[in-house]
């Protein structure tokens, strides 16, 4: 009996702690100037095949909205990072010492 109550609470606290996980939805359009169609919600990826940007939506957007338009509410996650930049940084830093 123990045995089940312990299999029971442990398959009840693994669907509540993935019950809060919603789907990512990813859209691709053909350039920034193609309307959505679709109200794109925070957190929607969103590919421009012209360009090859990788964008996420950081704030909610209307379906007749750009990316051109609604540019504000996007932010591009495929571009240089950070941490590229400082390795870059580096290196250039490096070749001045030589």
């Amino acid at each position: 009996m123990k045995r089940l109550v312990i299999i029971l609470c442990f398959i009840l606290f693994g669907l509540l702690g993935y019950s809060q996980v919603s789907n990512v939805a990813e859209y691709r359009i053909a350039n920034a100037t193609t309307a959505f169609g679709k109200n794109i919600p925070v957190g929607t990826k969103v590919y421009n095949i012209a360009t090859g940007d990788y964008l996420v939506c950081t704030t909610a957007t209307a379906s007749t909205g750009t990316l051109t338009t609604a540019s504000a509410n996007f932010t591009k996650i495929n571009g240089e990072q950070p941490i590229d930049k400082i390795f870059k940084d580096i290196k250039q830093i490096i070749k001045i010492r030589e």
